[in-house]
């Protein structure tokens, strides 16, 4: 496009980072700035803008190391200015607590504001245990771009048991949300059904709740796997001991039931890349412990989890922003935190791509993206 309007008379100027390149799967390459525009432009003057005015000397050493292990790219260093803000970085061991509760009140101790500080994440998974720790310390937050905690898949099942528990799955809220907790329940774990059988058992289920079981079993009469009979056969026995559950029951024994008697984490480990089966993992049981806080049974917990969900988060104002690495980009905070920072989530790695391999030079250039946001933690 720009050729045929420039023409051989218009002078054209263009402004890009190929370090900075991220935007690969809607159409941006490293080679439109590296080859692209000598080609249809020839001889051109390049102009290298070398000094970063937002972070300093020990946040552009790490960035520079990083990017300069990437050979598609053109060699250069980003300097920060020297009267730019001597930079801080910091390590923490991911754990209970989540450590982003200490940051985040260590840097509200100093008068800093929440909207100074963003919490940056590869795959929008990773955002649910800091999700549960920020809700579980009433510290304010925007998730910017998704779905907040509770319309997390793992979540959403856990959530579906419990209301079973309570014998409340088909009056969740509204009917659509019936129907995606069940759906949720029979994927967490799956049940290798087709999606229309799938769906079909929902409303089945979502109809006369206080028989799931027998459906459940009934189904798996008819099937021709034995493996995924007793699978099926498996899951009704849990369905129908967790519907004779007293809903006084504290809420984090219902859980742990569930993950026990479902084989839960086993499932994930089996039908997930490692990375990914972790996060689950790691999901599930920030749950639970949230679950734990209030020591409260089922039925205070769900009184507590629809007054969580019907208030905002966030409600704007003095909020801690959460957001993906890519809606980062061209951004900039004083305090940064990048969660989950594990191999196979941040370099994340594609399930056609176990080494990694293949898209590692991509990776490389999300997280100079990522850890260059901040300018002073």
């Amino acid at each position: 496009l720009l050729v045929h309007i420039g023409g051989s008379r218009a002078q054209v100027m263009v402004v890009g980072d190929v370090d900075q390149c991220i935007y690969q799967w809607r159409g941006a390459k490293p080679e439109y700035i590296l080859s692209r525009f000598d080609r249809d432009f020839p001889r051109p003057t390049t102009y290298t803008l070398s000094f970063t005015f937002r972070y300093g000397h020990r946040l552009a050493l790490a960035a520079n190391h990083l990017i300069s292990n990437n050979s598609f790219r053109d060699r250069k260093l980003c300097l920060a200015r020297p009267d730019n803000p001597d930079t801080r970085i910091y390590c923490r061991q991911e754990g209970d607590p989540h450590p982003v509760v200490n940051i985040i009140n260590s840097w509200r101790e100093k008068n800093r504001s929440l909207q100074e500080a963003a919490v940056l994440v590869r795959i929008y998974a990773q955002a649910v245990p800091v999700e549960l720790a920020l809700l579980e310390h009433n510290i304010p937050y925007q998730l910017v771009g998704h779905a907040t905690v509770f319309g997390c898949p793992e979540i959403m099942a856990l959530l579906g048991y419990l209301h079973l528990c309570q014998g409340s799955l088909a009056k969740a809220e509204t009917p659509a949300r019936s129907l995606a907790l069940i759906s949720a329940m029979l994927t967490n774990p799956h049940l290798w059904l087709k999606q229309d059988e799938l769906k079909t058992l929902a409303g089945k289920i979502r109809s006369a709740p206080e028989s799931a079981a027998d459906q459940l079993h009934q189904l798996a009469d008819g099937l021709e796997s034995k493996f995924l009979a007793a699978r099926m056969a498996n899951l009704a026995t849990v369905w129908y001991e967790l519907s004779r559950i007293p809903a006084s029951t504290p809420a984090d024994r219902v859980l742990e039931k569930v993950i026990r008697k479902t084989e839960l984490y086993d499932h994930y480990l089996f039908s997930s890349r490692p990375a990914i089966a972790e996060n689950k993992i790691k999901t599930c049981q920030a749950f639970v412990r949230f679950s734990r806080r209030g020591n409260l049974d089922v039925n205070g917990f769900l009184a507590e989890i629809r007054q969580l969900t019907e208030a905002s988060p966030g409600c704007g104002g003095n909020a801690l922003q959460i957001t993906s690495i890519h809606r980062a980009k061209g951004l900039e905070w004083p305090l940064v935190i990048l969660p989950g920072l594990e191999d196979g989530a941040l370099p994340y790695r594609q399930a056609d791509d176990p080494e990694g391999g293949k898209d590692i030079e991509d990776e490389r250039r999300l997280f100079y993206v990522a850890m260059t946001r901040a300018s002073e933690q």
